[in-house]
């Protein structure tokens, strides 16, 4: 769970579901081996880029799926749930 500060209390590891649960916060978080970590906040040079590459798979992908920024996705590594937000999702239908 998280405290008061929105830190991760480090004495037992969540599951997804209890993270898919946890109260919205004005941070983003990932779930990576059991805990909520914070995600960084992208430097200018990231956030440009990524608005650069989103521009140019925004027009590729029309017709073809979607694009997101932010969006969380739910993956497995190592055997367990781990929940990232990338910078963008490109998703091909």
């Amino acid at each position: 769970m998280l405290n008061d500060k929105s830190s991760m209390l480090t004495t037992q590891k969540l599951t997804l579901q209890e993270f898919l649960e946890l109260p919205e916060h004005d941070h983003n978080y990932e779930l990576i081996e059991g805990q909520a970590i914070p995600k960084m906040s992208p430097k200018r040079f990231h956030s440009r880029l990524t608005g650069a590459i989103y521009l140019l798979l925004s027009q590729w992908v029309k017709d073809r799926g979607e694009i997101g920024i932010e969006w969380a996705i739910i993956l497995k590594r190592r055997g367990q749930d781990w929940v990232r937000c990338s910078g963008f999702t490109l998703y091909i239908l």
